[in-house]
């Protein structure tokens, strides 16, 4: 039985529509709206989207306005954003920011790096700046929309996870990785465009991978970490290694360190940065908890029984670490391909990768919601049967 909850349902009666680009104008007109359905309630409120996109200042300006607490300090109303026609850029950064996104079935999502239109002339300094900037601004972008939507991603790879022998079974592959499984499943239901996609962040994640192995051994086996004092003890020893692996990733006689190497070696230390960053903080360890049900074993549900309430979470983090790391980490490779580019996407496509919650109308991929609103049915006891039923002796 489905018992509907207003939290993942869109509400037409509280709503404001965004249509048209996003910029001072359209903010100043959804004002009053937005001010007053927060006043009337702390229900949820829908946001309807159809927009090319704009300014991304005035884009994170709606949300936070839309996310608002009140006076009285109640937490702000849930959003429930869904793209009606076309989302891109900006738009769809917002469309991921809901607390629960759907799309229409033909509805095109676009995802693309920050732009920036110059009336200047541009010198050789400007370009490598604005190089810089850009490729600071979608790293940034990328991290915010891993957070805003790591845990549909993770959601849809549980959902799916009852599949994986079977895709096992079909490669004759026992040993193929959960990681490996879902990804071949989401593969089978995208368009062309959308594993292109999926394609670059597997690339991408095989690095990530190396990389990461790489500076794992190297600080485990590092004298000048034993009595390290300063960060900089720390960051010199990654450093060494991340030049390692430049040196074995790149045989070619005409690489050079002076040419790409440099900026490269700059863009892993960073991107390795993020990555401990990201395991280590608490985000990380509450996805973890959050669907450990969907990962524990019957056995480690059993030694969790014999666990004290004091070291129960550390011990669920840690048994769930290595299932979801991996899904995490792909999920990172991911959000920065969509900022590289342009990737065109349906809203199913969005809905495989974890963007968005669920296509209005579809029953695959399962929508997180059908999980929430499904009560058992409850079968009325022996004696409790309607007596306008026949008895066995009638």
């Amino acid at each position: 039985m489905i018992t509907p909850n207003v939290g993942f349902r869109p509400n037409p009666g509280r709503a404001v529509y965004i249509q048209g680009t996003i910029d001072q104008s359209l903010l100043h007109r959804l004002t009053p709206r937005i001010v007053s359905l927060q006043n009337r309630s702390r229900d949820p409120i829908t946001v309807y989207i159809d927009s090319l996109g704009g300014s991304t200042f005035f884009a994170e300006a709606l949300r936070d306005l839309l996310a608002a607490n009140n006076l009285d300090l109640a937490g702000p109303c849930r959003l429930i954003t869904v793209a009606t026609t076309t989302v891109a850029s900006a738009a769809a950064d917002l469309l991921i920011a809901g607390d629960y996104a759907l799309a229409y079935p033909e509805t095109r999502i676009l995802y693309h790096g920050v732009r920036n239109n110059l009336d200047i002339a541009l010198t050789a300094e400007l370009a490598s700046a604005l190089r810089e900037r850009l490729k600071s601004t979608n790293d940034r972008y990328a991290v915010t929309l891993t957070h805003r939507a790591s845990q549909r991603f993770i959601w849809r790879f549980v959902s799916v996870r009852s599949e994986f022998d079977q895709v096992r079974n079909k490669y004759e592959n026992s040993t193929m990785s959960d990681l490996d499984c879902f990804l071949d499943i989401v593969s089978e239901n995208i368009s062309a465009p959308a594993r292109r996609v999926l394609t670059s962040a597997r690339e991408r994640t095989e690095r990530y991978n190396a990389l990461v192995d790489r500076a794992l051994k190297a600080t485990a086996r590092s004298k000048r970490l034993r009595n390290a004092k300063r960060t900089a003890d720390i960051e010199a020893v990654v450093i060494k290694a991340i030049v390692d692996f430049e040196l074995v990733s790149n045989k070619s006689e005409q690489w050079t360190f002076e040419q790409v190497g440099l900026s490269q070696l700059t863009d892993d230390f960073f991107l390795l940065q993020e990555y401990f960053a990201n395991v280590q903080s608490p985000e990380f360890r509450r996805l973890c908890l959050l669907w450990a049900n969907f990962l524990l074993t019957d056995d480690d549900q059993n030694e969790l029984n014999t666990t004290s309430e004091e070291t129960r979470d550390d011990k669920i983090f840690e048994k769930v670490l290595p299932s979801l790391r991996p899904v995490w980490s792909f999920f990172v490779a991911l959000c920065h391909v969509l900022q590289e580019g342009e990737n065109e996407l349906t809203a199913t496509d969005a809905c495989w990768l974890g963007l968005i919650d669920e296509v209005v109308g579809l029953s695959e991929p399962t929508p997180l919601r059908y999980f929430v609103e499904f009560t058992p049915d409850v079968k009325p006891a022996q004696d409790e049967l309607s007596t306008n039923e026949p008895s066995p002796d009638s």
